[in-house]
């Protein structure tokens, strides 16, 4: 397969869309579906296409990651996925490794509202709605991995009937959500992850998450977060108990239109 191009039939927004998705898997409420995924063959060939094929110009390697991640799940059940979930994000917001965009940073707690308002509103802007059986607050790193996918897939979309100023459009909220968003605590989330239990499947899921990012934000002029970024400070019990409430009803803010989709 030919490295693909920017606006090259959207050819580069398709293999980053299925890219995300992949990641975005990976990092969801093991259900036994991915592990179902990864036993079929065409799924593991196309995956294995859609990475080689963002590999070209010098990119970083992303087939030896996503390897590591399909070895991690076999002959894992879902169950045994859960247990290493549990072990690894614990049962709180703030567990050990926490995959929530609003723990990191150095934001006092007041920050933490503002920026789950900043998210909400790139959802709301793409027609997006988190569903009600959604478990996940949209800050879940693994929600914010399916947005991003969703918008690379409408901009390759976008590219592939010509409409340049959608897929600019589409291209710019890539950047500005991958840069303010996902990538900007994906890396420190790897680090504290890796620390506890290297090798396992969301330490796989998180390092392929990374080299994704960092691709991604090559082609689309977005920085990527440092790996050392530390967790932000806590509020009071009260403060914290009015933010995370407050929070947790933004979701339902978004609307799906005619292009919506549901994450």
């Amino acid at each position: 397969m030919a490295d693909p191009e920017p606006g090259e039939g959207g050819a580069e927004a398709r293999a980053l869309g299925g890219a995300w998705a992949v990641v975005a898997a990976g990092l969801r409420e093991p259900d036994g579906e991915l592990a179902s995924s990864l036993g079929d063959g065409e799924f593991r060939e196309g995956a294995e296409g859609l990475f080689a094929a963002l590999e070209g110009g010098g990119a970083r390697d992303l087939r030896g990651p996503w390897r590591r991640l399909a070895a991690a799940h076999a002959g894992r059940s879902a169950a045994d996925l859960v247990e290493e979930r549990v072990r690894v994000f614990g049962h709180a917001v703030r567990g050990p490794c926490p995959p929530y965009e609003l723990e990191y940073g150095p934001e006092h707690f007041l920050g933490k509202s503002h920026r789950m308002g900043d998210a909400a509103a790139f959802l709301r802007a793409f027609g997006v709605e988190v569903a009600g059986t959604a478990r996940e607050r949209p800050d879940h790193v693994a929600v914010e991995a399916e947005f991003l996918s969703l918008l690379c897939l409408k901009r390759a979309l976008a590219e592939g009937r010509g409409e340049g100023e959608r897929a600019s459009v589409c291209r710019d909220a890539e950047r500005l959500f991958l840069e303010e968003h996902l990538g900007r605590f994906l890396p420190a989330l790897s680090r504290r992850v890796a620390e506890r239990e290297p090798g396992g499947a969301l330490d796989a899921a998180l390092s392929l998450g990374v080299a994704l990012a960092e691709r991604h934000g090559a082609s689309v002029g977005a920085r990527i977060g440092p790996p050392d970024l530390d967790l932000r400070p806590l509020g009071t019990v009260e403060e914290e108990t009015v933010v995370s409430c407050s929070s947790c009803s933004v979701p339902g803010a978004g609307s799906g239109g005619g292009e919506g989709a549901e994450v």
